[in-house]
């Protein structure tokens, strides 16, 4: 194995594979485990962000998501990326399912919450985020899945699982 780059997040490394008798070289990107966590309003409506992506070069609707620090767990993660982005603290927090985010090129483990409870407070931001708060119902947000409006899987992945259960 060969690092052949590395940078704040993550790095990729180069390996040489053997698999059913193939030999081949393979490329994996390596960073850390993300979470992401949908934020339940009292009133049943949730919290939605709209942040500007600099890879895709536009603002797309999201739910509050990051990158697990070193030694944090993931619930505790979740607290703090809803915290981070939107000002709110959760008093419940739920573990929904852990999924990959791209195994065919990456080690990053996604683990999804469902947030309620919630008590407004101030953001904590880093430099580069650039987060606009939005308030929907559940009704308009699978619309807005529906209608291209939402276009990051992370989200769509955790207000359908959501519609589905209630969790």
């Amino acid at each position: 194995m060969v690092v052949v780059y590395k940078a704040r997040l993550f790095s990729v490394e180069r390996k040489k594979c053997t698999y059913k008798g193939r030999r081949f070289v393979f490329d994996n990107i390596i960073g850390p485990d993300t979470v992401a966590v949908l934020p339940i309003l009292g009133d049943g409506s949730i919290i939605l962000e709209k942040q500007y992506r600099y890879t895709i070069g536009k603002s797309i609707y999201e739910v509050p998501a990051g990158h697990m620090d070193k030694g944090e767990n993931p619930k505790e993660a979740a607290a703090r990326e809803l915290k981070e982005e939107t000002g709110y603290d959760a008093k419940s927090i739920k573990y929904i399912f852990s999924a990959y985010v791209a195994p065919g090129t990456k080690t990053e483990m996604q683990h999804y919450f469902i947030a309620k409870d919630l008590e407004k407070g101030k953001t904590n931001r880093e430099p580069d985020e650039f987060i606009r708060i939005v308030k929907v119902s559940v009704a308009d947000a699978l619309a807005m899945i529906e209608n291209k409006s939402i276009i990051d899987l992370k989200t769509i992945a955790l207000l359908l699982f959501f519609s589905r259960s209630r969790t």
